[in-house]
């Protein structure tokens, strides 16, 4: 399955365990069916220890201090369900690249 190749990849890099039983960061999150308007929506993460920013269509992010998601962002990782590890990873990634997390595989 070209979805979960990604997975499997940071499973063997990072040293996955199976033995330890993981469970969805975003099993309740819904994310709505149209992004907001020119919104900022800033959100403390239990699980990456730091505040985050979710934005919406065409929202300036000067003077933001911190990592911003869009909704397309948001709505990827939703649709990815990763597991606590797998989202920290996500959001190393997208720091570390200064990028954007997409479904795209290169």
């Amino acid at each position: 399955m070209k979805s979960t190749k990604w997975r499997e990849k940071l499973k063997k890099a990072q040293g996955y365990d199976p033995t330890k039983p993981t469970e969805p960061v975003l099993k309740v999150l819904k994310v709505p069916t149209c992004p907001p308007k020119r919104e900022t929506l800033p959100v403390f993460s239990e699980v990456l220890g730091e505040k985050v920013y979710f934005t919406g269509a065409n929202t300036p992010t000067d003077g933001i201090d911190g990592v911003v998601y869009s909704y397309e962002e948001l709505k990827t990782i939703v649709e990815l369900k990763p597991t606590p590890h797998e989202l920290r990873l996500l959001h190393y990634a997208k720091v570390a690249f200064d990028g954007p997390i997409s479904k795209e595989e290169h």
